[in-house]
């Protein structure tokens, strides 16, 4: 079941990255600054879960293929938003990679 809050600061970075990003031009051309808030809650309510910037890339498309036309979305027109939004969340220290799991684990650090 999906959490009915989602972090703040998740939120934040999610949809400062997404309305930067603005699939069909919709905030450019006069819509609410609030358009975007469900999609940016499905990815915030997931990312928790996302420790790769590919999976990042997956779970925009996933969400954005649910709430408009799936076509209109494939992981390759997804791709630069993905990496972003997984850089920008890692740097805020919001999420956490594989290679730093992975390093925790064994006690070593990742490489750079």
């Amino acid at each position: 079941m999906a959490p009915t809050t989602v972090d703040p600061q998740r939120f934040a970075v999610i949809a400062r990255v997404v309305n930067k990003w603005d699939p069909y031009g919709l905030l450019a051309s006069g819509a609410p600054p609030d358009e975007f808030h469900p999609e940016i809650r499905a990815i915030a309510w997931e990312i928790a879960n996302v420790h790769s910037a590919d999976a990042a890339v997956a779970l925009v498309a996933k969400v954005y293929s649910a709430y408009f036309t799936p076509t209109d979305f494939p992981v390759e027109r997804c791709r630069a938003v993905g990496l972003e939004l997984f850089a920008e969340l890692q740097a805020a220290g919001l999420v956490d990679d594989q290679a730093e799991r992975t390093s925790k684990r064994a006690g070593t650090a990742p490489k750079r």
